[in-house]
């Protein structure tokens, strides 16, 4: 575990971006932070122009205003307030909070059912639904990965995570409809995660999605039932996939 929390032989700085290091470590989110506020000059402007003020305007007709006392030292204190953090085990890691959604598919199916009963755009909507521990987060500004870890946000208890896998075929009609909402992620609500998510609903709950493939790790290690979920996930998906195949 020291080793995937930060290893040992590693500098204590920096002449580059730690992100572009090979070596993957749970600080290493938190150490690409902190560096794109001191050594960073792009990444620093970025941030400025980012705020979308009056003063953004500036740096933007302008870029040597970045050296200004009044912009120095607000990248400063950007960076020792992630320092603090970091020194107290408060670590950034790679992911999005998004709010928590039934599958929207659902929704769909049902508006049609209703309207036009069980036609063959209902059976569609309805063979594209998510089941078991699948999710659906459309647009993630992360990497891809085979598993992600669902915490609540704010996260309070420390039981309140999940682990869930994503849906790795994106049926036409879910990609036509719901590809655009990067603001929500989307499961299964007869599935067990809103209860290990303590009980979390969808009247606006939010949801941090860990991408860190270190983190999940750790978090898979630790759960018992995990190997059962992820092949019952992966069984629906492959069943689904034969069928479309057989048509």
């Amino acid at each position: 575990m020291n080793d995937e929390f930060r290893p040992a032989d590693l500098p204590l700085g920096w002449n580059e971006d730690p992100e572009a290091e090979k070596q993957n470590r749970i600080t290493k989110t938190t150490e690409s932070a902190y560096f794109s506020f001191i050594g960073n000059r792009e990444a620093r402007k970025d941030y400025l122009l980012g705020k979308g003020d009056i003063y953004s305007d500036i740096i933007r007709k302008n870029p040597l205003f970045m050296g200004e006392t009044m912009f120095q030292k607000e990248l400063s204190d950007k960076a020792e307030s992630i320092a603090d953090k970091y020194s107290m085990g408060k670590l950034l890691v790679s992911g999005d909070n998004r709010y928590l959604s039934d599958d929207l598919m659902k929704l769909l199916a049902y508006i049609v059912k209703s309207s036009e009963g069980e036609t063959s755009a209902y059976q569609k909507l309805q063979k594209e639904q998510l089941h078991d521990n699948l999710m659906y987060a459309p647009m993630p500004t992360y990497k891809e990965n085979d598993i992600y870890t669902l915490l609540r946000s704010p996260h309070i208890a420390r039981n309140e995570e999940v682990i869930a896998i994503p849906l790795k075929v994106v049926g036409e009609l879910r990609k036509k409809y719901l590809s655009h909402l990067h603001y929500v992620i989307m499961v299964d609500s007869r599935s067990l995660i809103p209860e290990r998510l303590g009980g979390a609903d969808y009247d606006g709950d939010m949801i941090k999605t860990v991408a860190d493939p270190l983190v999940n790790a750790c978090v898979k290690r630790s759960s018992t039932i995990l190997e059962r979920v992820i092949k019952c996930a992966e069984d629906t998906q492959n069943y689904y996939n034969e069928q479309d195949k057989a048509k």
